[in-house]
This record gives C-alpha cells, sequence and structure tokens, in this order.
C-alpha cells in the first residue's frame, strides 16, 4: 500500500485499523465521524431493564458485544445484572455476528441463532417464521437510532416488543479530524475513503451537510470507496455512492487484505458501469432505471459490490437468502433474470465456471455520444 493515501472514519476500532493500514505502508487520516459509546440515560436504561425482567420475554436478541456489556455493567450497578444474566441463560437468545457470540459466550450462553449476513433484517426473517402473536421478544439494540425499526414488522404481525439501548452515537468529540477529511477529499487528496459500519458513513454525510459541501463530497467519493460489509456499502449508496471493494467477509482483515489488492492495480478510480440505487432496489445502467425483486437485487448487489471479484455462489446465497437454505440453481436462476433485465448491460456479470460469478463494470456498454 505504499503510497496509498487513505482516510479512515472508523470510531471505536478505527485507532488500530489506521495503524494496521500505516505499517503497510500507506498515509492515513484517522477522522472519526462520530462518538460511539455514549451512555444512555440511566434512569430510561433502568426502566428498559426492568419492563424486559417484568414481563421475561420468549426470545431475545443481542445486536452488539459492546452492547451487552455496556447493559450487563449498567445493570451491575443498579443492582440486576443476576438477574439479566439469569434471563440471558434462561431463555433462546439470537446473535447478530461473531462479537456478539463472543460476549454471549462469555456468559456461558450458546446463541440459538446467529445470522448468516449478520444483520438485523435476517434475524427478523429468521424469528418471523418462529414467534407466535403475543410473545414477547427483548433486543438489545445498538446506539442507532434506527435501530429497533426492523424488529417493528414483528412488532406488527402481533409481537410484544421490548428494546434496551444501553448506548447511543453521537457527534464527534472534535469534528475537526473529519472536516480536515472533507476538504482532502474534495480536494483530491485521499485515494480512497475506508468504513466499518454504516452510522460512521451517514456521521460523515451530516458534517459534510453542515459544512454545505455534501455533493461536492458525494462526486469525490465516486470510485474512492471501501466498506467491510454489505450493511456499510448500502449506506454509501444511499448517500449516492456507490463503493469500488467489500470483502467477501465482512471482517477487518479481509478488508485489509482486499484494499492491498486493490492498490496495487493499474486503474483504480474507475466508477462502476452499474450505479445501485437500494431504497428503491433498482439499478441505474447510463441513463436508464430497472428494478428488481428483493433476491435478484440482494444478487445484484452482492456482485456490483465487489467489481472483478469472483463471488462463489455461496456466498452470493447468503447475502440474499440469509439464514434461508437455498440450492445453486436458485442462485442461477436469479442471475439469469437480472442479465435478461439489463439487456446488453448484462454481459457484465461474467460466469467463472464451478466457482460462481464476477462483475466486469468495464462491460457495461458505454452511453451514447
Amino acid at each position: 500500500m505504499e503510497g496509498l493515501r487513505v482516510g479512515v472514519i472508523a470510531a471505536r476500532k478505527g485507532g488500530s485499523l489506521a495503524a494496521a493500514l500505516t505499517r503497510r505502508g500507506a498515509t492515513v487520516q484517522w477522522a472519526p465521524t462520530l462518538e460511539p459509546d455514549v451512555a444512555a440515560d440511566q434512569d430510561q436504561l433502568r426502566a428498559e431493564t426492568d419492563a424486559v425482567l417484568a414481563d421475561p420475554p420468549d426470545r431475545m436478541v443481542v445486536s452488539t458485544g459492546v452492547g451487552l456489556t455496556a447493559w450487563l455493567h449498567a445493570a451491575d450497578r443498579q443492582g440486576r445484572g443476576d438477574a439479566v444474566r439469569g434471563l440471558l441463560r434462561s431463555v433462546p437468545v439470537c446473535a447478530r455476528g461473531p462479537k456478539a457470540v463472543a460476549a454471549l459466550r462469555d456468559l456461558g450462553v450458546v446463541p440459538a441463532f446467529v445470522s448468516p449476513q449478520e444483520t438485523d433484517g435476517d434475524i427478523v426473517g429468521w424469528l418471523a417464521d418462529r414467534m407466535r402473536l403475543g410473545q414477547v421478544l427483548a433486543v438489545q439494540v445498538h446506539g442507532d437510532r434506527g435501530a429497533a425499526q426492523p424488529y417493528r414488522r414483528l412488532q406488527g404481525a402481533g409481537v410484544r416488543l421490548r428494546t434496551v439501548a444501553p448506548y447511543r452515537y453521537g457527534p464527534p468529540r472534535d469534528p475537526a479530524p473529519a472536516r480536515r477529511l472533507i476538504g482532502d477529499a474534495i480536494a483530491g487528496r485521499i485515494d480512497v475513503v475506508v468504513a466499518t459500519s454504516a452510522p460512521t458513513v451517514h456521521g460523515l454525510f451530516a458534517l459534510a451537510d453542515s459544512e454545505g459541501c455534501r455533493d461536492e463530497l458525494a462526486a469525490s467519493l465516486r470510485g474512492a470507496v471501501a466498506a467491510v460489509g454489505p450493511v456499510t456499502a448500502r449506506a454509501f449508496e444511499v448517500e449516492g455512492v456507490p463503493v469500488v471493494l467489500v470483502p467477501r467477509r465482512p471482517r477487518t482483515g479481509d478488508l485489509l487484505r482486499d484494499l492491498a489488492a486493490w492498490s496495487r492495480r493499474q486503474e483504480r478510480a474507475a466508477a462502476p458501469g452499474l450505479v445501485l440505487l437500494p431504497g428503491r432496489r433498482a439499478v441505474r445502467v447510463v441513463e436508464r432505471e430497472m428494478r428488481f425483486g428483493e433476491r435478484e437485487f440482494a444478487v445484484l448487489s452482492a456482485l456490483v459490490r465487489r467489481p472483478q471479484v469472483v463471488c462463489p455462489l455461496e456466498l452470493l446465497a447468503r447475502e440474499a437468502w440469509g439464514h434461508a437454505p437455498v440450492r445453486d440453481p436458485r442462485v442461477r436462476d436469479h442471475v439469469a433474470r437480472i442479465r435478461l433485465k439489463l439487456g446488453p448491460a448484462g454481459a457484465a456479470i461474467v460466469t467463472v465456471r464451478s466457482v460462481g460469478y464476477r462483475y466486469n463494470p468495464s462491460l457495461v456498454p458505454p452511453p451514447p455520444p
């Protein structure tokens, strides 16, 4: 990565990511775009904990390891720690990702379900087939204001929902580094911005809004952002910025490895030919917009977010179906329909025999003169 100019907007573990990039020869600006561990109002947290303990849930969800740890520390201070631990050990618990799994296993709890997609939406899909009218679901949510929103679907189906929010996100204590990063990105002094969570992406654009330079920032970042996983990538796309790099697994180590390979390519800054519009489950091809079904869009997104990377059928199935088992022919059938809808641009979805598919943006037909 010698000479690569990287902006890191991660907050909680951004320092370690910046250090790892620096060791690999990159020139790094670490500019947190939010404060990730702002303690929740303790009276509110006590009320949420009491509500869960008074009406014991049939199932529980742990979204984050840091959130579970913060909840238990607060519960200990409030004299409720043993009760919360006992509850976690007595009911089936879902975990959103590996850090939640690790925090649960420290308590001797083996999750009943771990999301293959590492998303709340995937957990909701799994629970929808298992929870009945009138049952209670307790969810430890992370710091994003909309974190509980995916679970409203279950609430609408008659499940009684209880949420516990041990921490929240806030604006960065010192916004100066992020403002400098925004200025340098607009001026062309950053090669790639790296993000490891969706809230940090939205925090970056909130700061750009306050500076009156959102459009300039979005334009400067096209073809110059890397995301640790599909949820973070979607946050960039919602802000109007396509990603050029998402590792096959949402892990920091994989992100570092793939970023090193990307930095060695001759044509780093080529913008993708297909532009994902996740809010509408659509793709813009030149000046046309094409809509897709839910699974079709998920398969296509998994490919477009990883230009020139061979994506095995297993990866496409995991990102499109999550917990639901799927056979290889279903993935291939979806790819066939995607190609048909894309027309001439369908040639950009290249078959890699016996492995899967690869998205080659250079095969998207150019706009007419």
